[in-house]
Order: structure tokens, then C-alpha cells, then sequence
């Protein structure tokens, strides 16, 4: 398993994955709204064709987007709501501007959290004990 991150930036807005799993591929967008008109838009519509820099290109990768998350919080809330999870042994924060993750990423440092900010293209391989 394989799990790819892309960003927030450019057309695409909201954190985008790439997860594969067995040579199957899914797009997984985590944004919170997709602007009329955007690729992300194109991308969560399940348009069979998109346009990225002015090149068509098939959709090959199954869409899901996940409702919900806001990027709203602010560092308080988003440790409150880490400490909420069971189970986690690592964290990569994927969304919000360099100075803002490392300083989430610092402070669940100091609690003793395994935590990295991700970076755009950075692949994660997954599986058992990694998550």
C-alpha cells in the first residue's frame, strides 16, 4: 500500500492523495469545498476527461472525497482532536502553510507523538505497524 500527497496548491484545493493499493489507484480528496470550474471540482464530479495545464487527460484513479474535515481549527483544537484518536503511532500533517504544520508537528513532538509534515510528492508506503 502506497499513499502519495500532493497538496494544497495550485487547482487542485484541499489536501489530495494518491493511494494504490494491489495496482489499483484512488484519488483521495480531503478538501473542503471544490470551486466551480477547478480540477478538483472536474475530479470529485468524476468528469471521465480533465484538462491539467492545458493537456486532456483520462481518468484512470477512483474518486472519493471525504466530507467533514475543515481546515478551520486552530492548533489548540487540532491537538484536542489528535488526542482523541486511538491507536495512532505516526502522524504526517498534509494541509495548512510550512510555519503553521511544523509548529502542530513540534507540539505533538512534545507529547511524544511521531509526527512529520508531509511533503508534496512524498510517498508513504503503509501497511501493518506503520500507521
Amino acid at each position: 500500500m502506497n499513499l502519495q500527497f500532493y497538496g494544497a496548491a495550485g487547482e487542485v484545493t484541499g489536501s489530495c492523495h494518491i493511494l494504490t493499493v494491489q495496482g489499483r489507484t484512488l484519488l483521495l480528496d480531503c478538501g473542503l469545498i471544490q470551486a466551480v470550474g477547478t480540477l478538483g471540482r472536474a475530479l470529485v464530479d468524476r468528469r471521465e476527461r480533465v484538462r491539467i495545464h492545458g493537456e486532456t487527460y483520462q481518468v484512470a484513479a477512483r474518486v472519493h472525497t471525504l466530507g467533514g474535515l475543515s481546515a478551520h481549527g486552530d492548533q489548540q483544537d487540532l491537538l484536542r482532536w489528535h488526542a482523541g484518536l486511538s491507536g495512532a503511532r505516526r502522524t504526517w500533517l498534509v494541509h495548512g502553510e510550512d510555519v503553521g504544520a511544523t509548529g502542530i508537528r513540534d507540539a505533538l513532538r512534545a507529547k511524544g507523538v511521531a509526527a512529520e509534515v508531509a511533503r508534496s510528492g512524498q510517498r508513504i508506503e503503509l501497511g501493518r505497524g506503520t500507521a
